[in-house]
């Protein structure tokens, strides 16, 4: 499987990108913490079953996109072993998550087809 984020810059007016940051959380079915070197996964690491792809961001015209490939490591670890919590967030960035648009996106393509993803909560807004 492969989750990504794209979203883009909601001001084309101004000087700031936009950046947003695609994070996995993994935990054993049972519950229990996967054995890495964090809590969680971010660009670049590639523990836990997943392997997630370099930082970026969006500037007007670009997209942004990171993503999280789900499968078997050479270190055999495989993403049917765990569950993911998957995040969406932004620090020191001018813009809120609930700001321009379009929205930030989580797509899931599986067997290079995009499928629907009814698990998957795609509201990126701010909590109410």
């Amino acid at each position: 499987y492969k989750l990504t984020l794209t979203w883009a810059d909601p001001n084309s007016l101004d000087s700031d990108d936009n950046d947003i940051h695609l994070q996995l959380v993994p935990d054993y079915h049972d519950g229990t913490q996967c054995e890495d070197e964090t809590d969680y996964l971010e660009y670049t690491d590639e523990y836990c079953g997943a392997f997630l792809s370099a930082d970026d961001y969006a500037y007007d015209p670009n997209l942004g996109e990171e993503s999280a490939t789900l499968t078997t490591l050479a270190d055999g670890t495989n993403y049917k072993s765990y569950t993911y919590a998957v995040i969406a967030y932004m620090t020191d960035d001018p813009y809120n998550l609930s700001e321009g648009g379009p929205h930030p996106r989580i797509g899931v393509q599986w067997r290079a087809q995009a499928k629907p993803s009814p698990f998957l909560s795609t509201n990126c807004g701010v909590p109410t």
